[in-house]
């Protein structure tokens, strides 16, 4: 993609403050910006993207001035961006296995306490995953940025390339999303209770599976009904083959986005714990997760 410089620092500017609003307001008021992984990381990623846009906008402002006797110019612009988007492309993965094992391993999701030796794990493994990342880019990838051979002057547009790690995540948890859905629907179904059934000497076993449809069936619904629109959007990028900068796409809303998801596929595979409790209740700052359980 070949984009306007001032078109990339105001999507980036507005990209910036999105970010610092959804850490400030839903973060902090409803996870804490340390008690989950997810949201350790979504404060790393904001104040990078902070550095990133004022380091951006200054150069652009400046135009061509030396620093510690590096000389720095409009085409240095081009390279840091093509450069954030090799590093956020490689960074999707890995943090959304992160966040997924972090998940897996708190009980009841999403209302645990995190005691200070947690909470700097969390900083620690938000600060491992962005060197490595670096050192993957610039040592491993063998990417090879790409700046327009011309007077930085007359230099006014950037070359972006197309974040396919977004696309293959995206069209993987629609994937995801369209066979749970269906198979809860079918399991609904084919698995009505009759009177016979609950005298049956199996009954304990039903109820349990019963139980976990019902889990699996609510997550879905709640994931899906507050995400509604996201996943439209999801739909219309990936069928128009819309193509969105590398360094733009990874940001808080998606990332938040993806927590939800993950905590719903948690929330499945904690069925039988989940059933000690009468009820659980608790909000990711987007979803709002209500489960009720019954003795059968």
């Amino acid at each position: 993609m070949d984009l306007s410089i001032p078109f990339l620092l105001l999507v980036q500017g507005i990209n910036t403050l999105l970010n610092w609003s959804l850490v400030l307001l839903v973060h902090q008021s409803h996870l804490g910006l340390t008690s989950s992984f997810m949201g350790t990381f979504c404060a790393s990623l904001t104040l990078v993207d902070t550095l990133f846009t004022v380091v951006e906008l200054t150069i652009y402002r400046l135009q061509d001035f030396s620093l510690f006797g590096v000389r720095f110019t409009t085409q240095h612009i081009c390279l840091l961006v093509q450069i954030a988007g090799f590093v956020y492309s490689t960074l999707q993965w890995p943090v959304l296995f992160a966040a997924g094992l972090d998940h897996y391993g708190s009980f009841p999701v999403g209302s645990k306490q995190t005691c200070r030796n947690l909470k700097l794990n969390y900083a620690a493994c938000a600060v491992l995953l962005w060197v490595v990342a670096l050192l993957y880019v610039f040592l491993g990838s063998g990417c090879h940025p790409v700046v327009e051979d011309s007077p930085h002057l007359l230099l006014d547009h950037c070359l972006t390339q197309r974040n396919w790690t977004s696309s293959q995540i995206s069209f993987a948890l629609l994937m995801t999303v369209a066979c749970i859905r269906l198979y809860a629907r079918m399991m609904v179904s084919k698995d009505k209770p009759t009177e016979e059934a609950n005298r049956h000497p199996v009954q304990k076993s039903q109820n349990c599976d019963h139980s976990r449809l019902h889990i699996l069936d609510q997550a879905l619904i709640t994931f899906t009904r507050t995400w509604a629109a996201f996943l439209i959007l999801m739909v219309v990028i990936l069928v128009w083959q819309i193509d969105v900068p590398s360094h733009l796409m990874m940001n808080v809303p998606w990332l938040s986005f993806l927590n939800s998801f993950l905590i719903s596929v948690s929330l499945c595979t904690h069925d039988q714990k989940l059933n000690a409790y009468k009820s659980l209740t608790f909000t990711d700052g987007f979803c709002q997760w209500n489960f009720a359980f019954t003795d059968g």
